[in-house]
């Protein structure tokens, strides 16, 4: 066989083993096997601390509990049981709360919380400096009579509301509450996309 097609061959091989051979490297705790995807090292579900179960219930995170060999992180692990409802709602809160530091933070993580429960303006002295306008009293009017519709009846809408649909895997409806509120569909559907598809492997 000629010198060429031997190298050739000793790649493939090469190649095959590597991608079937699993990663090993040591992290807190122990050692965790990967793998290798399409020439990346990959390691899923790796335990950070241990258990919140029992005493450490609503504790502070504490040290993994170590582990004894190899464990296997070529997989996620089993995700958070959640109750199973016949039919939700989707929202996604786009409207920027008018703080001092709106252009660093525009539309932060629990901003909706004061327009949810209506208290815009708000006296915590945490929203100082927040310059609220006619919009975000209207927006908080708005959420704060879905929520209470929803508490009283299961169903958000009411009258003189935009009517916010029920999701269903098709159209992903969502309610989308910013300046104004409308109804969008397929909420951030390339992130999610690229997300699922990253969980699902090749």
């Amino acid at each position: 066989m000629p010198r060429i097609a031997l190298v050739a061959a000793a790649l493939i091989v090469s190649g095959l083993s590597m991608r079937a051979a699993p990663e090993t490297v040591t992290v807190d705790g122990g050692q965790i096997a990967g793998a290798v995807d399409r020439g990346v090292r990959v390691f899923k579900g790796i335990p950070f601390a241990a258990p919140p179960v029992g005493p450490l219930r609503w504790r502070p995170p504490q040290p993994v509990v170590a582990w004894s060999g190899a464990r296997d992180a070529s997989a996620f692990g089993a995700e958070c049981p959640q109750a199973q409802y016949p039919a939700g709602s989707l929202y996604y809160f786009r409207h920027v709360p008018p703080s001092p530091r709106a252009k660093e933070l525009k539309a932060f993580h629990a901003g909706e919380i004061p327009y949810v429960f209506n208290v815009v303006p708000s006296q915590d002295p945490r929203e100082a400096g927040f310059t609220y306008t006619a919009v975000d009293t209207r927006l908080a009017d708005a959420m704060s009579s879905y929520w209470v519709n929803f508490v009283k009846t299961g169903d958000p809408n009411g009258p003189g509301l935009p009517a916010w649909p029920v999701y269903n895997r098709n159209d992903e409806p969502y309610l989308e509450f910013g300046d104004t509120i409308a109804v969008g569909h397929h909420l951030l559907k390339r992130e999610l996309d690229f997300q699922e598809r990253v969980r699902s492997g090749p």
